[in-house]
């Protein structure tokens, strides 16, 4: 065993573990390509747990940063971990966002009524492959549009249909 904890550099397996985020000067290269980013909280707070001052805090807090280093205003939020609440909703209508990003799975319909700000939002760990096991550009379009999961389950009752009609 001593030889073994000899071997390994305990700092470099501690850096690896540590959550990689983009620094600044990553962020503003790509955004100098196109990329576009926008507010997400400050800290990752689970704004849903906090007083109204603190959630308007890390907001805002997040939302100044992201001018003051890209020179652009934030309009969307993505809730971290995706947790909502009414209030939330009301605060970010204050200050002026239009779009937020929940981790709920819905059909985002421009007229549904009274969500015109939350939005679903499909997770990056989703998998696209489509038959061939290479990423699907139809399955991922059908997903950000909200249609895959109705058109996976038509397939799939089609599919239960057949096996037991027996055809």
């Amino acid at each position: 065993m001593d030889r073994l904890l000899e071997t390994v550099d305990i700092a470099e397996l501690e850096a690896q573990a540590r959550p990689r985020m983009l620094d600044w000067d990553q962020v503003r290269e790509m955004h100098g390509q196109g990329f576009d980013f926008q507010n997400h909280t400050a800290s990752h707070t689970y704004l849903n747990e906090l007083p109204p001052a603190e959630a308007e805090s890390e907001i805002t807090r997040a939302h100044e940063a992201i001018h003051r280093e890209l020179g652009v205003t934030a309009r969307y939020l993505a809730f971290p971990d995706g947790r909502i609440s009414p209030n939330l909703i009301d605060l970010l209508r204050q200050l002026g966002y239009s779009r937020a990003f929940s981790t709920e799975q819905h059909l985002n319909w421009p007229a549904r009524e009274g969500r015109r700000l939350i939005l679903g939002r499909v997770g990056a760990s989703k998998d696209f492959r489509g038959l061939t096991g290479r990423v699907s550009d139809s399955i991922i379009c059908a997903e950000l549009l909200g249609v895959w999961d109705v058109l996976f389950l038509r397939r799939w009752r089609y599919r239960q249909s057949v096996i037991r009609n027996g055809a």
